[in-house]
């Protein structure tokens, strides 16, 4: 058994055992009548600003390019929701390579700088997810398991600004550690080319002048998925505050988002209901309606990133068999 069926294997049971959490000692009746009784009103400006999401992720994407080559936000718009929705359809989050493979075939990039551009994203979604955590935390008190995954998470994503750096900062010495360590294999020149082209992608961490527009543009990707959470919340009888709502909101819109970094399925069934409902719950709101609320918001986002997922591989002529059979070979 390969890696990747491995990280399938454990991606599956992972969400059979958060899935089953969710469900434990649930009242499914009460779960089918919030679905039925939610106003499906709110679901339509949710959606859109989850689109404005992806549109200013476009458009930071853009500028962690910039170092390298300058793509409109509109040409890297598609490569990015496609890598997004093999996320959703396929295990071992091959998206994350997908993307890099579409960018470096389509803008002729290398590979390892491509994806290097989509880790330094993921890590500024990282730190802006914490720092949204801890302005919760200065308004309402977080629960035990709240604080721990901030701390777990503040740990990962530090270790992985660090990690970047030192590779901005010290590429020769990163260079030749690493061709040290693969020059048994007769590999030492081609580790020492992707060890520049991958520091290339994160070019953009040192641009001083190109910092406060990631910034920016982080807060407001961000920002427009807990307004997307937010607007849900009208959905459903829940008894908060306008500012309890807005707290809420944000905490749930960090903890599902941090908890599906957990190995899960496709699409993240299972570990995103777990945690989205945990979070909810902490709020006062009954386990069932929490879980309708969950459903909902996945179903919501699934659908709307597969489904132009799919149909920008299908104007691209692309399928995703191809792609993961590039990504599995290294493109």
């Amino acid at each position: 058994m390969n890696r990747r069926s491995i990280i399938g294997l454990l991606g599956f049971l992972l969400t059979l055992l958060f899935g089953g959490l969710a469900l434990y000692k649930l009242n499914l009746r009460e779960v089918g009548s919030a679905l039925l009784e939610a106003d499906y009103l709110f679901v339509a400006p949710a959606l859109l600003a989850t689109f404005c999401g992806y549109l200013l992720r476009a458009a930071r994407w853009r500028v962690i390019l910039l170092p390298s080559k300058e793509v409109s936000a509109g040409r890297l718009f598609s490569p990015l929701i496609i890598g997004f929705a093999v996320n959703n359809l396929l295990p071992a989050r091959i998206g994350e390579f997908a993307r890099a493979y579409l960018l470096g075939e389509k803008e002729g990039v290398s590979k390892s700088l491509s994806f290097a551009t989509v880790v330094v994203e993921r890590v500024l979604d990282g730190l802006t997810l914490i720092f949204a955590l801890f302005l919760v935390s200065l308004l309402f008190p977080l629960p035990g398991w709240g604080r721990k995954m901030g701390l777990f998470s503040l740990l990962f994503f530090g270790g992985a600004l660090a990690f970047l750096f030192l590779l901005l900062y010290g590429r020769e010495e990163m260079s030749r550690v690493v061709k040290w360590l693969v020059s048994f294999l007769g590999l030492a020149d081609r580790a020492t080319q992707v060890v520049d082209s991958f520091a290339g992608g994160t070019e953009a961490l040192r641009r001083r002048h190109l910092i406060p527009s990631l910034v920016l543009l982080s807060t407001l990707v961000w920002s427009c998925e807990t307004i997307s959470y937010l607007l849900l919340t009208l959905a459903f009888p829940l008894s908060l505050s306008p500012l309890t709502r807005v707290v809420a909101a944000l905490f749930v819109m960090v903890v599902a988002n941090l908890g599906v970094l957990i190995p899960s399925s496709p699409g993240y069934i299972g570990t995103f209901h777990f945690f989205a409902m945990s979070a909810l719950a902490v709020f006062g709101a009954a386990r069932e309606t929490a879980l309708s609320y969950a459903v909902v918001s996945h179903a919501m986002q699934y659908l709307l990133v597969t489904g132009l997922g799919l149909l920008f591989l299908w104007r691209e002529n692309l399928s995703l068999f191809r792609i993961s059979g590039e990504v599995a070979s290294g493109g």
